[in-house]
């Protein structure tokens, strides 16, 4: 079935071909990018096994629309942060309007479907509506509903803002 995943973190590879094996049952993913025209990408899996498509790469800052035929778990190797090394504090650019939104552990220490916060204290406030994708259906998310590590979520935000998870 159809599920709204996204990625903790930054993938050792982000093309999709790395991200997702040739021999995982996923067929087809969509993100929603509103800085692409027409915002949509997709990207099929095609007889060689390969997905091709306007979605070439995935990363830790849009959330994807995957389909699949079981309920395989998708394992991404996703590098921890090592000693010494400088990076900067994730941040998710969001459009005003809709917008397909991550849930990013900066920790690293979560794993897929950990509770990291409410609703309310991880996404912006210009948050006017949060959708989450239960059994096939788009389901409201309250202010205090938390939201899971690995997840992604239909957010609709009232002026282009900046996530900092």
């Amino acid at each position: 079935g159809l599920n709204l995943i996204s990625l903790p973190g930054e993938a050792a590879s982000s093309a999709i071909n790395d991200v997702i094996p040739a021999d995982h049952p996923i067929n087809q993913v969509l993100t929603y990018d509103p800085g692409v025209v027409g915002g949509w990408l997709v990207a099929e899996r095609g007889d060689d096994g390969l997905f091709a498509g306007t979605l070439t790469t995935m990363g830790p800052n849009l959330a994807y629309f995957v389909r699949t035929t079981t309920f395989e778990a998708l394992s991404v190797l996703i590098p921890r942060v090592s000693v010494g090394q400088q990076v900067l504090p994730p941040s998710i650019s969001l459009a005003e309007g809709w917008n397909l939104v991550p849930v990013v552990d900066v920790s690293g220490d979560l794993i897929a479907g950990a509770t990291l916060d409410t609703s309310a204290n991880y996404l912006p406030s210009t948050t006017v509506r949060v959708f989450k994708l239960d059994g096939g259906n788009l389901k409201a998310v309250l202010t205090t509903d938390n939201l899971a590590v690995g997840a992604g979520y239909w957010v609709y935000v009232s002026a282009a803002t900046v996530l900092v998870p």
